[in-house]
């Protein structure tokens, strides 16, 4: 089981409608490099399912991966088991739940201390929930996974490994901000650079194979304030859904929205799909796989008008024109959509937080200007939960204090902490993520002089402070 298709694991009414399905498969993109020629990725065949990850963890060195057998797995907890188990541990002859027990919280010798975030309640550095430790998550239906791209034989890029690892949550909560709308999903990668060598240009991307009932009459809808990529109806009823449509929206929720593109389940030269490394790296810049630009307008291909964002439909700030593919005459069909985060550096150790959600929402038929409306008050909804508690914490803020030439960042248990470097023009320098805690030497930043560090947990809690760059 792959830990790219986590949807494949979870069988609940925020990924389908009526109990039928809105999305076929997802999958997680790393693409790096500033041009095709220096690209290399770890990526995913969304029709298929073949992978260039394979489970488990990455060495800290990265030349090697764990045993794939032993983390072929998808690891899940249900409503409930969390709060279960912290209110019985202490009771007599309580045995915690098997999916408690096997949480994959700590890492053999020469991996990562922590692979999965739990709270260490007696503070021994090892998960043990006969102790009272627990994971650290959000409550509610969840499932979570690790990858790496180093043990893959045959890539689909067939460039040399990233040596990549990812730790991969969907979780659903019970509670859901705005159930008028729809109901959400929520995606969370941490993506490690277990190798040693720095990442460039890289682009964390998620493709998705919408499928709203009968998949063959989709249309695609990017709504860029909203920071999402839709599929909708086409056609005024639907062959599974009649007229009671629903469109499914996915959203960037902790990253800038770079491109947002589709491709197709063909061989075409320019839509087609992508079968190289200069083809996924292209896409993933808002490119058709041949490099040639966007433009805005009818389907895409022709036009002096460049663009980032696929059926904008009077969302870019930058061509504000009404383009939908009603109003372009395409033909309805089958979608694969692509929704990019801004790119960014990732040092040698360094890790990245990707967060996303997934929408279902009711009743939109093939009306484009009410899912645009739709879409940007689902996600300000998304926003809204994701910055509130999600389960109960320990009493540690978030923190952070200088030694030496050290910034030590620390956190709530082992919660994924995102990390972000400015200088005194708020040009970003460096992003990382840490689980539960981690350190940044100052002298490994480039340049000299003050610096802001932000640092956020997933609770929506958020401090800064400054420091500086030390003469090399």
């Amino acid at each position: 089981m792959r830990a790219n298709h986590l949807l494949q694991s979870v069988n609940h009414p925020a990924v389908t409608y009526q109990g039928k399905p809105v999305i076929q498969k997802m999958g997680l993109w790393i693409t790096t490099g500033s041009t095709s020629s220096q690209a290399s990725g770890a990526v995913c065949d969304v029709y298929t399912g073949v992978t260039d990850f394979s489970p488990g963890p990455t060495r800290q060195n990265g030349g090697a991966a764990a045993d794939t057998l032993q983390f072929n797995k998808v690891y899940t907890l249900r409503q409930g088991e969390v709060q279960q188990h912290r209110a019985s541990w202490k009771q007599p002859g309580y045995q915690p739940s098997e999916n408690i027990s096997n949480w994959p919280a700590n890492g053999s010798k020469g991996f990562a201390g922590v692979l999965a975030p739990y709270a260490d309640v007696n503070r021994n550095g090892f998960y043990d929930p006969l102790h009272g430790d627990y994971p650290f998550v959000p409550e509610g239906e969840l499932a979570y996974t690790i990858s790496n791209d180093v043990a893959a034989g045959n890539r689909l890029t067939s460039s040399a490994p990233l040596g990549s690892e990812v730790q991969s949550m969907v979780w659903i909560p019970e509670t859901q901000p705005d159930t008028s709308l729809g109901l959400l999903a929520y995606f969370r990668f941490v993506v490690h650079n277990r190798s040693q060598q720095n990442w460039n240009g890289v682009a964390l991307s998620l493709a998705a194979d919408f499928s709203l009932g009968d998949a063959s009459d989709d249309y695609l809808l990017t709504d860029v304030h909203a920071g999402g990529l839709a599929a909708y109806n086409g056609t005024a009823s639907d062959a599974v859904f009649g007229s009671s449509i629903p469109a499914v929206a996915l959203y960037m929720l902790n990253r800038q929205v770079l491109s947002s593109m589709y491709f197709e389940n063909t061989g075409d030269a320019v839509r087609g799909k992508p079968t190289n490394m200069a083809h996924y790296h292209y896409l993933a810049r808002g490119r058709w796989k041949t490099g040639r630009n966007l433009a805005f307008g009818r389907a895409g291909l022709d036009g002096s008008i460049v663009t980032s964002y696929v059926y904008s439909n009077g969302t870019d700030p930058a061509n504000m024109g009404i383009w939908n593919e009603g109003d372009a005459g395409n033909f309805p069909g089958n979608r694969t959509g692509l929704l990019t985060a801004d790119t960014f550096s990732l040092p040698a150790g360094g890790s990245a937080l990707l967060e996303l959600a997934l929408g279902v929402i009711r009743n939109v038929g093939n009306d484009p200007a009410s899912l645009g409306a739709k879409m940007v008050q689902q996600k300000n909804a998304a926003l809204r939960q994701q910055n509130n508690p999600l389960v109960g914490l320990t009493d540690n803020p978030i923190g952070m204090r200088l030694f030496e030439d050290n910034m030590v960042i620390y956190g709530a248990g082992n919660s994924p902490l995102n990390v972000s470097v400015y200088d005194m023009t708020a040009r970003r320098l460096a992003s990382f993520c840490f689980l539960g805690a981690g350190i940044v030497n100052l002298k490994s930043l480039p340049g000299n002089g003050p610096v802001v560090f932000m640092v956020r947990d997933n609770y929506g809690r958020q401090i800064t402070r400054k420091a500086l760059i030390p003469e090399k």
